[in-house]
C-alpha cells in the first residue's frame, strides 16, 4: 500500500522493518522507500554508516535508485568495506549513480577478476558488479584486464568474462579490429557459458553500432 501511495511519514516505520528476517517484507519496505522519493535520502545517508552491514547495504541500495550523490565519500568508502556484499551493492549503485569521482575505488575492485578463486561467490558477484559499475562509469582504465581475462575460460570465473565482455562493448574502441577477434572467440564454442557468449554477442553488436553512428 505504502508503494503506491508514498507519503514522507512513513519513512521511520519503513526503516524499521528493513531488519525483518522476511525477504518479502525487506524488499517492500525497500521499494516503498524508493517510492518516497527525495526525503528518503537523510535516512539512507544514515544507513551507510549502520553497524550492520545489511543496513549499509540498504543505504547503498537506497542512494543508488534515487541516483543520489549524497554523503558521496562515505558511499565510495564501502568499496572497501569488508562485508562483500557491501561492496557489491555500493559498485551497484555507484554506478547508478555516475560520479567520476567514484572511479578509482570501483576500478581498484574490479582489477581483481582473475586474482579471486571462484569458489567464494561473494567476492566474485561483487568484483563482477564492479567491472558492470565501472563500464557504466566510462573508465578505459580496465578494458587492458578485460581483454585479458576473455580468452581463459578455464581459470576465470565465467561471471568475470561476461562482465568484462559487456564492458568492452561499451567502452571499447570500433576501430580497433582486435576486440572482434576477442569477443568472437567464445562465440559459438560448445565449452563456452552460454552467458559469455550472449555478452560477447551484444558487445560486437555494440561495437558495429557505435562505428555506424561514427561514435
Amino acid at each position: 500500500l505504502l508503494q503506491k501511495s508514498p507519503t514522507p511519514d512513513a519513512i521511520a516505520a519503513l526503516a524499521a522493518n528493513l531488519p525483518t528476517e522476511s525477504a518479502r517484507l525487506h524488499t517492500a519496505a525497500r521499494e516503498a522507500m524508493v517510492a518516497v522519493g527525495p526525503t528518503v535520502i537523510p535516512m539512507a545517508q544514515k544507513l551507510l554508516t549502520d553497524p550492520s552491514p545489511r543496513r549499509r547495504e540498504d543505504g547503498s541500495y537506497l542512494l543508488g535508485r534515487l541516483k543520489s550523490d549524497a554523503s558521496l565519500e562515505t558511499h565510495i568508502a564501502l568499496m572497501k568495506d569488508a562485508d562483500w556484499q557491501v561492496v557489491k551493492q555500493a559498485a551497484m549503485s555507484l554506478g547508478q549513480i555516475g560520479r567520476q569521482e567514484a572511479v578509482p575505488a570501483v576500478a581498484a575492485v574490479a582489477m581483481k577478476a582473475g586474482t579471486i578463486p571462484q569458489d567464494t561467490p561473494p567476492a566474485a558477484e561483487a568484483i563482477e558488479q564492479s567491472i558492470v559499475a565501472s563500464a557504466l562509469l566510462g573508465d578505459k582504465s580496465i578494458l587492458p584486464m578485460c581483454r585479458s581475462i576473455m580468452p581463459k575460460s578455464k581459470t576465470v570465473d565465467p561471471n568475470f568474462r561476461s562482465a568484462a565482455a559487456f564492458a568492452i562493448g561499451r567502452l571499447g574502441n570500433p576501430a580497433d579490429s582486435s576486440l572482434g577477434r576477442v569477443l568472437t572467440g567464445p562465440v559459438g564454442n560448445i565449452e563456452e557459458s552460454l552467458t559469455v557468449q550472449t555478452e560477447c554477442v551484444k558487445a560486437l553488436g555494440q561495437l558495429k553500432l557505435q562505428a555506424g553512428l561514427g561514435v
